[in-house]
């Protein structure tokens, strides 16, 4: 069965984000970060190459906390929109395109959720509405240690209209709590 398959249906985008990976020179590594503290649903960092580094291409590890996913809730076309899935995708845009996140205090998705939105539009899922969680309503002045925190995801109708839909989580099960570091799997 020589010759290649013709692709129906997804996202047109995230099959040019994966060709590009798998043409690139970088080496990606998929690891099972689940249950770590400092990884919030996922995230890539640069890895190392213990034996003869400068001869070899660059290589990334994408670190993906399968077990945050597990304390998401919400409308179900937000969940659809976020998962495992979208995060791999995330991190590979990272490194592929090197693209960045939206700077902190932004209220947009940033260059490199953009593209994910896209990918996500192709499949008539919602879009990420912004990059950075926010609080849920009266958590900030609650006495409970449930830290609720919710991502607001849109989709246009077709009546032209955005309807919003949430996701929420414990962000002391998931982490990220701390003001300056309150982000949603890249």
């Amino acid at each position: 069965m020589g010759g290649e398959m013709e692709a129906h249906g997804g996202s047109r985008a995230a099959r040019e984000l994966l060709a590009a990976a798998a043409e690139g020179r970088a080496l990606m590594l998929l690891e099972d970060a689940s249950h770590r503290a400092d990884v919030v649903f996922a995230r890539v960092n640069p890895g190392r190459w213990t034996k003869d580094g400068a001869q070899k291409p660059p290589v990334y590890v994408i670190l993906i906390d399968f077990a945050d996913f597990q304390h998401v809730i919400g409308d179900e076309a937000a969940r659809a929109a976020f998962n495992e899935g979208w995060a791999v995708l995330h991190e590979i845009a990272h490194v592929v395109h090197d693209s960045a996140d939206a700077e902190e205090g932004a209220n947009e998705p940033g260059a490199c959720e953009t593209l994910i939105n896209r990918m996500r539009r192709e499949c008539g899922l919602a879009e990420r509405a912004e990059y950075f969680f926010d609080l849920f309503p009266g958590q900030e002045r609650t006495a409970f240690t449930t830290r609720l925190v919710r991502l607001a995801f849109d989709l246009q109708t077709p009546q032209l209209k955005k309807k919003r839909y949430w996701l929420m989580w414990d962000a002391n099960l998931v982490g990220g709590i701390e003001a300056s570091k309150q982000i949603a799997a890249r």
